[in-house]
């Protein structure tokens, strides 16, 4: 019996000196949290356009080479100062002895550049060498949504600094800081046509006989856009949210 009761003694003063050796432990205790939750929104303008245009041909063996240097000229031809990605290269035999190939190229271009497409496409395209306007998607690109929520960022740290300063003007003696600041964005669409817009801004991931009779029915009609670049720029909203958490210890 006595050994067990100097073993208790000895873990209860092993306890408290964990307790007291350990401050953390003791403000958590005390600490006062409030949580709240402020939002911004930003409307994001497209300042370009998406492109994508198609080129079909017959290609013989001796003259893949030379028909590549072709298809990097003619969409140099369209918008020299464009940053072209090929999205797509499909080879099929052609029973004629030839090679098909179809290449399907992407870029974001000026208003100007959409404005006389369908001209340059046209004076680029003869007979075995087709050259075809895909997409002309006015939406918002990449770089100008990142600059947007930037902005939002920017304004949800002033809201979060602007509560606390006007909770410690009531709690002066507490003291709180920002402690944790979350945010979480959305794109919101407003409109019409915007339905027709987000889907064309979704990637759009198909392949073989599938996507062939997707950008041939593209033909008909361009999304975003139409002859003579008559299309209109698309604004999107986006709205921003910050779960902030303000603490004093």
């Amino acid at each position: 019996m006595r050994r067990l009761s100097a073993l208790s003694l000895v873990s209860l003063v092993v306890c408290l000196a964990t307790l007291t050796g350990n401050p953390a432990q003791a403000e958590d205790a005390v600490r006062d949290e409030i949580i709240l939750t402020l939002q911004e929104e930003a409307w994001v303008d497209a300042t370009d356009a998406r492109l994508v245009l198609s080129i079909e041909t017959a290609v013989s063996a001796d003259r893949m080479a030379e028909t590549r240097q072709r298809i990097a000229a003619t969409l140099d031809d369209i918008d020299p100062s464009a940053s072209w990605r090929t999205t797509q290269f499909n080879r099929f035999p052609d029973p004629t002895g030839l090679e098909r190939w179809r290449v399907v190229a992407e870029a974001r271009v000026a208003e100007t550049t959409v404005g006389d497409v369908r001209g340059r496409t046209e004076a680029a395209s003869e007979a075995g060498y087709k050259v075809t306007v895909q997409v002309i998607d006015f939406s918002p690109g990449p770089s100008a949504y990142e600059a947007a929520r930037a902005e939002l960022r920017q304004k949800l740290y002033a809201a979060a600094k602007a509560e606390r300063d006007r909770l410690n003007a009531v709690f002066t003696e507490r003291g709180f800081r920002l402690a944790e600041i979350d945010f979480v964005g959305r794109m919101m669409a407003r409109g019409a046509g915007d339905a027709r817009m987000a889907k064309a801004m979704a990637p759009q991931i198909v392949s073989g006989r599938a996507e062939s009779a997707q950008f041939m029915a593209a033909d008909t009609g361009v999304v975003g856009g139409g002859a003579g670049g008559a299309a209109m720029a698309v604004s999107r909203r986006l709205v921003m949210n910050a779960t902030v958490v303000l603490s004093a210890d």
